[in-house]
């Protein structure tokens, strides 16, 4: 009697991110209603944050005089052709760069305002479980086309930003892909990821 020295097959693919897919055969792509309808609920939690830093930062800006003080000091540094005007930062040219200074910092203020709920709400939740609010809602997960893991950060920002962006420009047909075929968006090929279904 011949003994068979074959090693054993080996065991089907398992994801190293455990709760995810147990086979890559057996991943159901999330539909394109279940992915637009994670995409609103997450706009929206968004948005309300936003509105709630906005109003936070505004009171205290009015409570501690800061507006009435930069409104003041903005009126003292017009343009003005008195070259002997203390306040003006170049008596030179006669040019006034505070409203720009100023422009310069409120719009370093809305970034920041944006970036929090952003990082929060989906660049470091989809980087650590593939899920946003939204997402786990509607029980859909983001993970990698390649590993079935979770994306690292950097792909979430890519596909973020850069993939968003370009599903954008192409007049909307890059989110409309994730309605046909395999159901994978554009910038869901930039980021090499998809979005599939999360069982029971």
């Amino acid at each position: 009697m011949t003994i068979d020295r074959r090693p054993p097959p080996p065991p089907p693919f398992q994801s190293p991110f455990q709760g995810v897919v147990s086979n890559r055969d057996e991943m159901e792509p999330a539909g394109f209603l279940a992915r637009l309808t994670a995409f609103l609920v997450d706009g929206f939690i968004m948005g309300a944050i936003n509105q709630v830093l906005n109003l936070i930062i505004a009171q205290v800006a009015l409570k501690t005089g800061l507006v009435a003080s930069a409104a003041e000091l903005f009126r003292r540094t017009l343009p003005t052709r008195d070259l002997s005007n203390p306040v003006q930062l170049n008596p030179l040219t006669g040019i006034n760069f505070f409203p720009i200074l100023l422009g310069v910092v409120g719009a370093m203020a809305a970034i920041f305002i944006f970036f929090i709920p952003l990082h929060y709400i989906i660049l470091k939740p989809l980087s650590r479980t593939g899920q946003t609010p939204g997402k786990r809602l509607m029980k859909i997960r983001l993970i990698s086309n390649e590993t079935l893991a979770p994306l690292t950060y950097g792909k979430v920002i890519l596909r973020e930003t850069l993939g968003k962006m370009l599903s954008a420009l192409t007049l909307g047909i890059g989110y409309l892909m994730a309605g046909f075929g395999k159901k994978r968006a554009l910038h869901d090929h930039v980021a090499n990821s998809k979005v599939v279904r999360v069982k029971e």
